[in-house]
């Protein structure tokens, strides 16, 4: 009983307030009501101290001091959640939720990943600055009023290629080319190809059929 109670009191423990004076790397330099001395961050104080906050420090009779929290901060700053390796934030029965009344903002220099089984954006407008990008997907479907597209080049390469529009216009400033197996154009109203200069070759017949043919 004797050594428990030894033990006991080797590691009594008392608390108090105290205010951050100085910061260092390994310690925070407190002052309290029994005078100046260095303590540690305790792995339960997620917030970052800064100079002048009210803190809370158990000390030990040991000698060693922890800051278990900050209890008042006298200027408006930022609370910084930090902690010097890896964070984790899960919910084991619920949904983990970040609000922000002035925004949100997801900060790295290096790779953000999420990973989900659906992901849906809600936005009232989007910006996308990308220096590359690759998708990789089975199906994609949009519905968009309007599109507008600027690029200098546009490849596409497709197995086969459906639109249907209700007017088209397209203005061709140099070369327009077409290369095809076989070329097939239907218009139920009038065609016409009007040009400067028109040749039409071929390589063994060429047939026109029609009711009247005017030529001149």
């Amino acid at each position: 009983m004797q050594s428990v109670a030894k033990k006991l009191s080797q590691s009594a423990i008392y608390e108090q307030r105290a205010v951050v004076v100085a910061l260092d790397p390994s310690a925070l330099v407190v002052e309290s009501d029994t005078g100046r001395y260095r303590a540690k961050r305790a792995v339960s104080c997620l917030v970052e101290p800064e100079e002048g906050d009210l803190v809370l420090v158990a000390c030990g009779e040991d000698g060693t001091s922890h800051v278990l929290a900050v209890l008042e901060r006298q200027k408006a700053s930022a609370s910084v959640i930090s902690a010097p390796g890896d964070v984790v934030v899960r919910s084991h029965a619920g949904k983990v939720q970040i609000a922000g009344s002035e925004g949100v903002d997801l900060v790295t220099p290096k790779e953000a990943n999420v990973v989900a089984n659906a992901v849906s954006i809600h936005a009232e407008r989007g910006n996308l600055v990308v220096d590359a990008m690759s998708a990789v997907g089975s199906l994609f479907h949009a519905d968009i009023d309007k599109v507008k597209l600027v690029a200098k080049s546009l490849d596409h390469v497709l197995d086969r290629l459906t639109q249907r529009v209700k007017a088209s216009y397209r203005t061709v400033l140099e070369l327009d080319r077409k290369r095809a197996k076989n070329v097939d154009h239907v218009a139920e109203g009038t065609m016409k190809v009007h040009a400067r200069e028109t040749v039409m070759t071929a390589d063994a017949l060429v047939k026109m059929d029609a009711e009247q043919i005017h030529m001149g």
